[in-house]
């Protein structure tokens, strides 16, 4: 695992956490509310927050708030 880990970073720039999120989301059909993909890669609310910033900026999945709830954030 720990090969892997090392591997998937040279080569792509992504930890095991950042593939994760990103195939939780094309599992979840390339959208997830943010507290959902938390959940599903195992991560807490405010470390997915970060995780998912990180991936914003190297323009990999985007977050949008959900119109009908002020406080949902979805990601995809």
């Amino acid at each position: 695992m720990r090969q892997l880990a090392v591997d998937l970073v040279e080569e792509t720039g992504l930890t095991l956490g950042d593939y994760d999120v990103l195939a939780q989301l094309a599992l979840a059909g390339g959208v997830s509310r943010m507290t959902d993909l938390a959940n599903r890669a195992f991560n807490s609310r405010s470390g997915m927050t970060r995780r998912v910033d990180r991936l914003v900026d190297e323009g990999l999945v985007r977050r949008t708030g959900i119109d009908t709830d002020g406080r949902g954030v979805v990601v995809g």
